[in-house]
């Protein structure tokens, strides 16, 4: 079974592919490497020790601590009080979504969830007037499905 850095070089290698073959300007183009590389580490996040669920973890609690403390500095709470809540949730936030994530090896890990994100993400892009929407959604699902591949014949 691959190993991140495995998934990583996988990812690395579709995105300098992609930034290579992609029409489009060099900021698209790079961010379509980018959104690869992030990828193919995503697939991982079902699983408690991956890279992909830690990173989740520390974003998920420091994304969650800003909204709250932005949100209870709004309502005119007093900055510590803001500062501690807004720790606090976020640490709370994220620990009691983890029963959200399924299981490894689960649904995650399949071809249909690619295409759903991939799919999903380009609503999501096309809806916001993004430039290069397809282009992006299709690095996603190549840099999702690049760890989808190793898993399968590693």
């Amino acid at each position: 079974m691959p190993n991140a850095l495995a998934h990583a070089l996988a990812g690395a290698v579709v995105a300098v592919w992609l930034a290579a073959a992609l029409p489009g300007s060099i900021e698209t183009r790079v961010a379509c490497g980018l959104l690869a590389l992030g990828a193919s580490l995503l697939p991982d996040i079902d699983h408690p020790k991956a890279t992909a669920r830690k990173a989740y973890r520390m974003v998920g609690t420091a994304g969650g601590a800003i909204l709250l403390f932005v949100l209870l500095w709004g309502m005119g709470v007093g900055p510590l009080i803001a500062i501690a809540g807004g720790i606090t949730g976020g640490l709370l936030l994220v620990a009691m979504s983890e029963w959200l994530i399924p299981r490894h090896r689960g649904i995650v890990h399949s071809w249909k969830f690619a295409i759903v994100i991939g799919i999903a993400a380009y609503i999501l892009l096309f809806m916001l007037n993004v430039q290069g929407a397809a282009m992006l959604a299709f690095a996603l699902v190549a840099g999702y499905a690049s760890h989808l591949v190793l898993d399968t014949v590693l």
